[in-house]
Parts: C-alpha cells; sequence; structure tokens
C-alpha cells in the first residue's frame, strides 16, 4: 500500500498490506508528542555539553583554591576525555541490548553523579578520578539522544533533528561559560558544578515519565504492544493501521570492512590528507576547549572576559557548523571548507595584539570558532563524500578517530608548556601550526575532490531530503567508532 503524503493529506495509510513503524511515522506530520520527545533530546544534549566543557572555564579558579599550576591540570582533562570515548565506544552501544531510554537515564545519572563529587575533591589527582567516570557517562549520552531523535522522526525531518541534538552540546558549552561568568566571582567554582548536577537530575525526572523506549528496539524484543502505545501518542489513527513489526527490526550489521580498504582504489593520499585534517581540527577544538580562559587570564585579561570570550566562541563555533553544511548542501561541493581554515591562521596571529581591547578580542576568537572550529563539525559531510557507500561508515568512523587522537594530545601538550612556563602569547600564536596543516590537508584534499567532480558520492542513494552534513552525522552517531563530541 502507498503511503500517503502527509504534505498533502495529512492522513496515515490505512488498512490494507501491514506497513512498518518507519513508513507509519514518515505517513503522518510531525506531531506535538514527536517535538516533544526533540526537546527533551536536545535538554539532555544542552546538560551534557555543560558539564563536559565547563572545566575549561574553571581551571583557574580551581588552580588559584589549590595552589597548583593550571598545566597540572592537562592529565586529568585528557583522563576525562578518555572516559568519554570508552562511554561512546563500549556503554552506549549497550542500548541495543537494554534499550534507549534507561541507557540514557543511567549514563545521565552516572555523569551527574560523578559531577557531584567533583565539587568535594581538592587535588588534581581525585579530580582526574572523577572526570574519568563522569566522562563514561558523559560518552554514552550523545549517540542515543542522536539515536532517539533520528527514530522518533520521520525520514524528512531526521537530519535536521539530528543536527539540532549534536549542536545542543556545544551550546551546552555555550551556557556552562555565561553560568560560570555569573556564578564564579560570588560563589566559587563549585556553583557551576552543582548547576551541572540539579539539572541533569531534573531532566532524569521528566524523562523517566515522559520519555519513550525506542519503537524499533520493542518491535525487536516482542514487545508490539507498548509499540503500538508509543505509535499511537504520535497519531490515535494508528491504532487502525496493520503494523509489521517484524519489518521494524533494524537490518544485521554488516560485515567489518578491513581498513585497508580506506587506501584502496587511489583512495591512499585523500585518506592520509583526511585523517591530518582531522588530527590537526581537533588539537585546534580541544587545546581551545581545555586552555583558552586560562591562558588569557595568564596574560593579564580578566577572568570575566576570559571565561565570555570562550564562551562566545564556543556559540560561534556552533553557528560555523551549521552555516557550513549549508553552503555544502547548496554549492555541492566542499570549497567553504578550504577557506576557513587559512584566514584562521592569520587570525590567531592576531589574537596576542587585541589582549587590552575586550571587544576586538572577543571578536577575533569569535571568528576563530566560526571559521576554524566550523571546519571541523563540518568535517563529516566531506568525510561522506570521499568513500563509496560499501565502505563509507569505516571510513568516516576511521577519520573520526584520528580526531580523537588530536583530541586526547592537545590537553595534555597544553598543560605542558604551561607547567614549563612558555609565555602566554607564545602558546596562543602556537595553536597555528595545528590550522596551517588542517589548511593546507584541506586545500589539497579539496582541489583534487574538485578534479573529480567533488560531488557528495553516492548522493543518489539518499532516500530523503536531509543534507550531506546531517546525514552523515546520523551515520557517525550510528559508527562504533563515534565518540560523543
Amino acid at each position: 500500500m502507498a503511503v500517503h503524503d502527509p504534505e498533502n493529506s495529512g492522513e496515515p495509510a490505512g488498512r490494507g498490506s501491514a506497513l512498518s513503524v518507519r513508513e507509519l511515522i514518515d505517513s503522518v506530520p510531525v506531531s506535538w508528542f514527536q517535538h516533544r520527545v526533540l526537546l527533551l533530546c536536545v535538554l539532555l544534549g544542552l546538560a551534557d555539553g555543560f558539564d563536559a566543557l565547563a572545566i575549561g572555564y574553571l581551571l583557574p579558579s580551581m588552580a588559584k583554591e589549590w595552589g597548583v599550576s593550571p598545566g597540572e591540570f592537562g592529565p586529568a582533562i585528557t583522563v576525562g576525555l578518555v572516559g568519554m570515548i570508552i562511554g561512546t565506544t563500549m556503554i552506549a552501544p549497550l542500548a541495543d541490548r537494554f534499550g534507549r531510554r534507561i541507557l540514557l537515564l543511567a549514563a545521565t545519572l552516572l555523569y551527574a553523579v560523578f559531577t557531584a563529587a567533583i565539587m568535594l575533591v581538592s587535588s588534581v589527582t581525585l579530580l582526574a578520578v572523577m572526570r574519568f567516570f563522569a566522562g563514561i557517562g558523559l560518552g554514552a549520552v550523545l549517540p542515543n539522544l542522536v539515536a532517539v531523535a533520528g527514530e522518533v522522526m520521520p525520514g524528512r525531518a531526521k537530519g535536521r533533528a539530528i543536527l539540532v541534538v549534536l549542536s545542543s552540546t556545544t551550546v551546552g558549552g555555550f551556557l556552562a561559560g555565561l553560568v560560570a561568568g555569573w556564578l564564579v566571582p560570588a560563589f566559587g567554582w563549585q556553583s557551576v558544578y552543582l548547576v551541572g548536577v540539579v539539572v541533569p537530575l531534573v531532566l532524569v525526572g521528566i524523562a523517566w515519565r515522559t520519555l519513550p523506549e525506542s519503537m524499533d528496539f520493542l518491535a525487536v524484543r516482542g514487545k508490539t504492544g507498548a509499540a503500538r502505545r508509543t505509535l499511537g501518542r504520535i497519531d490515535p489513527r494508528f491504532a487502525e493501521v496493520d503494523i509489521d513489526f517484524a519489518a521494524s527490526a533494524p537490518a544485521a550489521r554488516t560485515k567489518r570492512i578491513p581498513i585497508g580498504r580506506l587506501f584502496a582504489g587511489g583512495r591512499r593520499l585523500n585518506t592520509a590528507l583526511l585523517w591530518t585534517s582531522w588530527f590537526a581540527c581537533f588539537v585546534i577544538l580541544y587545546f581551545l576547549y581545555s586552555w583558552l580562559p586560562t591562558l588569557l587570564t595568564r596574560v593579564g585579561v580578566p577572568q570575566s572576559i576570559a571565561i565570555m570570550t570562550m564562551s562566545l566562541a564556543l556559540l560561534a563555533s556552533t553557528v560555523g557548523g551549521l552555516v557550513q553544511g549549508w553552503i555544502i548542501d547548496r554549492r555541492r561541493d566542499f570549497v567553504s571548507l578550504a577557506v576557513g581554515l587559512p584566514i584562521s591562521v592569520v587570525l590567531i596571529l592576531v589574537v596576542p595584539s587585541t589582549f587590552a581591547n575586550s571587544a576586538l578580542l572577543m571578536v577575533v576568537i569569535c571568528l576563530i570558532g566560526f571559521l576554524a572550529v566550523g571546519v571541523s563539525q563540518a568535517l563529516s559531510a566531506l568525510s561522506s563524500a570521499l568513500y563509496p557507500v560499501e565502505v563509507r561508515a569505516t571510513g568516516v568512523g576511521w577519520a573520526f578517530g584520528a580526531g580523537r587522537i588530536g583530541s586526547l594530545i592537545a590537553p595534555l601538550v597544553g598543560g605542558v608548556l604551561i607547567t614549563q612556563g612558555v609565555a602566554g602569547e607564545l602558546i596562543l600564536r602556537m595553536i597555528a601550526v595545528p590550522a596551517a596543516i588542517a589548511a593546507i590537508s584541506l586545500i589539497v584534499l579539496v582541489v583534487r575532490l574538485g578534479r573529480t567532480g567533488g560531488t557528495p558520492a553516492d548522493a543518489a542513494d539518499r532516500s530523503d531530503e536531509r543534507s550531506v552534513l546531517a546525514g552523515d552525522a546520523d551515520r557517525v552517531a550510528e559508527a562504533p567508532a563515534r565518540p560523543d563530541r
């Protein structure tokens, strides 16, 4: 039976041949219930990003109170990132066995509990322990938020929903900066973590009552009654529809693709350039996330201005990633990715000359966030275009893994440089090195793609109207190697 066009009829398919859950969801307009689920996913993403990125704003205050060098926090930051990777790669996939809902609630409770414990510690060693276990919870949340948003929304809105959820974590980091700038001077750094504990606990209480379990998961487990009740909350008329729940089961996982396939068929140089770009971009990203407020305060910038600058840079990077996705969809090429980073190199070198002018400093840092960090958020689109469909998920997963190496190295290198007493101005200028490496790699890669018709590979096989960026974000979120941030 043909599924009705919701924009023309607004009615679900009627009786006749059985339809899958996905076909039913795609056959009707988006309901208030679906919007409410998406809103809850966004709020959980905001809380996740808040707790994950808050430490960057709080390091100066914590170091001062504990009487240690800010550089000594490098291992603690890295250990937290290791926890996130474990949470993403080992804990998040357990949702396929126990369900999205219970995994999300448990992971949120886990990071909330260990974030609360951070308020009680007074040493870098204990901080690292708490950050590790909090990181496991933080890492397990986002992939399942992406999965829930993708499963509850129709195909025509799935990509946009996923982009909104992915962006919510960075916006959460922006909000952490606003809260830190307000609370730290009056109540100390612990007050920011208190907010980071109370908010997720409240959201867990709300989600316990309102967040539905994945209908695909329920169908696979034979809980068709519960799946039908959830469908009825999307559209009551589904009670009259014959549903093929067996067809709703996710397709069996394909066999793992050997990594050598990523270097076959003339893809060797392209893969090397792609991995270099991911690595260098993530060095920039996590260096700024971890050390920017600390470095700015070391060179005499008031702490409130340093926190606000970091916060606005996070917001600018989110906007930059969304703009990059829009440009890629409009132009059907990746030229825009090769433009922002060369400009960022110049801006990074200019940063030290803006320390005396707070407004100019904020503008320059925000432009770096928009251009350089925004590019890093759009790299998954380029990764998807580089590989044919049969090796695409493997290609994207390994590229993201290369980026994760950069995310682990950046906090450690920054900590060592600060501990060794390297001038803050010089450390900030050193960020131009990975920016230049990323710029050169991306320019060469984009030129190579342009010579071979640099449009997204296998674009014809996309059955819905998702953007390249959003569609690939979905693939990355489902890939085993996908970290949460």
